[in-house]
């Protein structure tokens, strides 16, 4: 792991999500994972669940790694490798437009989000009184709030801190606009057709890799 690139790849191919069947992955997963999986009731998020450890262990054999090592939880949840965990940091997520997993030698919080039309149902949960001026002035309203949004999961899921109650609270109003660090993490943000992908770290050049889901498909 220590030639580690930071990157994020991710699997948009909704056509084929959409039509995937278990016995196509299942035996890909782990038995935790394929539990996990199976317990969403709706199909599509199972093969979306599937599909985000899919790209784990994509994202891992690109860096020569086949077998994935045992994983480990924190305290609010994050997962990490054992006893990989100081030289390959990871984190997966997924929503109805795809599924992503981000890969660095730091710590890194990845946030794929649909893009949300209702925004101002939501933005009360999620947005400070600055946030919301810098969307309404934004241009693109639905995309701004979405990208925010992201940004805020990644953050927090960046630093295992389960604060996901009070995004409130974290105001990036004096940051955005301007893309440099906060509060010494640095975000990687790309606008897909119908989604946002967030990647939240303390490097630089993260690198995003599109990956088909038949590919997945092809891990020995």
């Amino acid at each position: 792991f220590e030639k580690v690139e930071t990157m994020l790849f991710y699997c948009d191919d909704t056509a084929a999500l959409q039509q995937a069947r278990a016995e196509e992955w299942l035996p890909l997963l782990p038995d935790w994972r394929g539990r996990q999986a199976l317990g969403y009731r709706n199909i599509l998020d199972q093969n979306l669940c599937a599909a985000a450890y899919l790209l784990l262990r994509f994202a891992c054999a690109q860096n020569g790694f086949y077998e994935l090592p045992g994983f480990q939880y924190g305290e609010n949840g994050k997962p990490f490798f054992s006893p990989e965990g100081e030289r390959l940091q990871f984190n997966l997520s997924h929503c109805c437009e795809g599924a992503a997993c981000g890969i660095a030698k730091t710590a890194i919080g990845v946030d794929m989000q649909e893009l949300v039309d209702d925004y101002e149902a939501l933005w009360d949960m999620v947005c400070s009184a600055g946030e919301k001026r810098w969307i309404r002035c934004s241009g693109e309203p639905v995309r701004a709030f979405t990208k925010l949004w992201a940004m805020k999961e990644a953050y927090v899921k960046c630093l295992g801190s389960g604060l996901g109650d009070a995004l409130p609270q974290l105001d990036f109003s004096a940051f955005l606009g301007q893309w440099g660090a906060f509060r010494q993490h640095v975000f990687s943000v790309w606008d897909i057709e119908k989604a946002v992908l967030v990647q939240c770290t303390k490097e630089m050049d993260a690198r995003l890799v599109r990956v088909p889901y038949e590919r997945l498909l092809l891990q020995s």
